[in-house]
């Protein structure tokens, strides 16, 4: 299913037709999240490049980001550089008293929860020294599934599975009704039907893996 019909699925089966689209589509994006979370077959590690201005010592991250495995910069078309993790609050103070700017060789992963040019942003990176020249950063680690957008209107869970994204939307929306019993019992279905998954990924795996 894209969006439009996940909508309009959702609205059918819950009966909340008092929701507004763009609340819908935040809680899709919250199920897609929480049935990420549950597949133990969707995490794998992988790679995605950013481009940092030059002069800003901030770089959004992309909010399908789980977590973060190395952060590198790319220096030309063979050759990289990880970058140091340090905590944020050292590269605070270097940005502010010293405001060195060279080729990045340290980053800190900073949360937060504003609003960037009509999109949410929970995460960025901040960069020391502060970048000379633009220059690209390559983001390795785990990503949930893409989220819903006006330009993004599908992804695994509803081209694979729209049933079972609607029903975590079901769980989620129960949950919140403190309905502990009812949650309980969608958790266990979401939780059955996940490893089921990762089963059936894991055994099409072994047989790529023996040629078959």
């Amino acid at each position: 299913m894209i969006l439009n019909e996940l909508i309009i699925e959702f609205q059918n089966k819950t009966g909340r037709l008092d929701l507004t689209d763009i609340q819908i589509i935040a809680l899709l994006n919250r199920a897609s999240m929480f049935l990420d979370a549950l597949d133990l077959s969707s995490r794998s590690t992988t790679g995605m490049s950013l481009s940092a201005t030059m002069g800003e010592a901030t770089l959004a991250l992309p909010n399908e980001l789980r977590y973060i495995e190395t952060v590198n910069i790319i220096l030309n078309s063979s050759e990289l550089r990880e970058l140091t993790k340090e905590d944020a609050q050292t590269l605070r103070n270097l940005i502010v008293n010293v405001g060195d700017f060279n080729t990045p060789l340290a980053y800190a992963k900073v949360y937060t929860d504003i609003e960037v040019s009509g999109s949410r942003l929970l995460s960025y990176l901040l960069l020391y020294p502060i970048p000379a020249a633009d220059c690209i950063i390559e983001v390795i680690g785990d990503y949930y599934s893409p989220l819903f957008s006006d330009t993004n209107i599908e992804n695994k869970w509803s081209v694979l599975n729209p049933e079972l994204l609607i029903q975590a939307t079901q769980y989620l929306l129960i949950k919140e009704q403190l309905n502990i019993d009812e949650s309980s019992k969608i958790l266990l279905d979401l939780k059955e039907s996940t490893k089921s998954i990762a089963y059936d990924s894991y055994v099409e795996e072994d047989i790529n893996q023996m040629g078959g």
